[in-house]
């Protein structure tokens, strides 16, 4: 293994005679591999473990023995090349590895949601679908809520719980009161479904198709959300955003090349993805970050899917006259209901008191806001609160784009 001075090069450390001296590491081009320092022998020469197995690894690298080395893959091959990418916080280099590995993957959960729903409604595809398939689709689209059950407190905070941002963590624990199937383990149900379905039997023969998008390929990065699922602070994640326009009920007919089959395969794969990305936007830049919560709620309004986008995150804590103050909490929610546009609503809340506001580009919209807020100031008055503002705006302003991190998610340095 190689590193330069960050660049490692390996070879086997077990005698030639013994059989597992032959045995390849099995590494991939840009996998991310975690490496133990067994010890540091002559110069620039350590002894690693990886994934079970002891190799001679040339590198100018400092370490020190028992420290955990993170490696990225650069070559593989008889003698593997790989960089050292941090011997600090390796949750970050795993973080922005799985961001980089699904950014390109993902789509916005409506939209694959809806071309899932799509494909489920279909009579020739309901007809190409055996029923090993057929049940875990059904069961995912028999999950999502309609749109008046978000209007129900108890049932928003079920969403809330069904979303997939906890499915790893919850799962973690022996006793748990969220529900069993969220949205995550129903995409990750029918996912197993779809990867079991393209594997070919050898009596089988392999049909000339373009290459077929890999489930598997996601497994990776879904495995270090699991590592890092407890942590339930922000990392900002450049995620592509909801489209303003309406998604329509009726996606574009399939290419002649695609099947059902490879469509779902395909849209799992996406849907999966903004999940992981939501997920990975939730973690911790670091110890002192504010805990931010990313959520995606599909429901359906009619025949089509929308999403509900929230977050929940705390702001830092202000002072008055020397004394500290509460820190406030935010909630910022953007949908768009049909015949309303596009809205967000940002809420918050320090103690008793609350300010709200609610921006629309309709002038008809925020002047339904307006005539409502008589009706929303009592019903907050009548749950304790203290309503101080209740306002308007016409621009929807995007989030502002986090400051630089000196971490790129790209390493090009050498």
């Amino acid at each position: 293994m190689d590193i330069k001075s960050t660049l490692v090069s390996l070879a086997p450390a077990l005698p030639a005679k013994s059989s597992k001296a032959n045995l390849p590491l099995m590494l991939q081009l840009g996998q991310l591999v975690s490496a133990k320092v067994v010890a540091s022998l002559k110069t620039n020469q350590l002894l690693l473990e990886i994934n079970g197995r002891q190799v001679l690894a040339d590198s100018h690298v400092s370490a020190k023995t028992g420290q955990t080395l993170t490696l990225e893959v650069l070559q593989t091959g008889p003698t593997p090349q790989l960089k050292a990418l941090s011997t600090g916080n390796p949750s970050q280099v795993i973080v922005q590895q799985a961001t980089r590995t699904l950014l390109p993957r993902q789509a916005p959960l409506h939209q694959a949601l809806n071309e899932i729903n799509f494909l489920f409604q279909q009579a020739q595809s309901q007809s190409a679908l055996p029923p090993f398939i057929r049940l875990p689709l059904a069961t995912l689209l028999k999950a999502i809520p309609k749109q008046e059950q978000l209007i129900k407190p108890p049932s928003l905070k079920t969403q809330i719980l069904k979303s997939g941002l906890f499915h790893e963590a919850e799962k973690s624990q022996p006793a748990t009161s969220t529900p069993k199937n969220d949205l995550k383990a129903n995409l990750l149900n029918l996912a197993a479904a779809l990867k079991g379905a393209s594997q070919p039997t050898e009596s089988t023969p392999k049909p000339q198709t373009p290459p077929r998008f890999n489930l598997a390929q996601a497994d990776t990065s879904f495995t270090q959300i699991k590592i890092l699922s407890h942590q339930q602070t922000p990392l900002t994640a450049k995620l592509t955003p909801i489209s303003g326009k309406k998604q329509q009920s009726q996606p574009a007919p399939l290419n002649e090349t695609d099947t059902p089959l490879l469509q779902l395969e395909k849209k799992t794969a996406s849907a999966l993805a903004r999940l992981a990305l939501d997920q990975l936007a939730s973690l911790p830049k670091n110890e002192s970050a504010q805990p931010t919560w990313h959520f995606e709620i599909p429901y359906f309004q009619g025949e089509t899917l929308e999403t509900l986008r929230l977050t929940i995150s705390q702001e830092s804590s202000q002072e008055k006259s020397g004394q500290p103050r509460e820190a406030p909490w935010s909630v910022t929610l953007e949908l768009e209901p049909e015949n309303l546009g596009k809205i967000r609503v940002k809420i918050l809340i320090q103690g008793e008191k609350i300010n709200s506001f609610f921006w629309s580009e309709r002038q008809t919209t925020r002047q339904l806001f307006e005539k409502h807020f008589d009706v929303l100031k009592h019903q907050l008055q009548k749950a304790g609160l203290d309503p101080e503002t209740l306002q308007t705006a016409k621009t929807i302003d995007d989030p502002q784009p986090a400051a630089p991190s000196n971490q790129h998610l790209i390493n090009v340095t050498t």
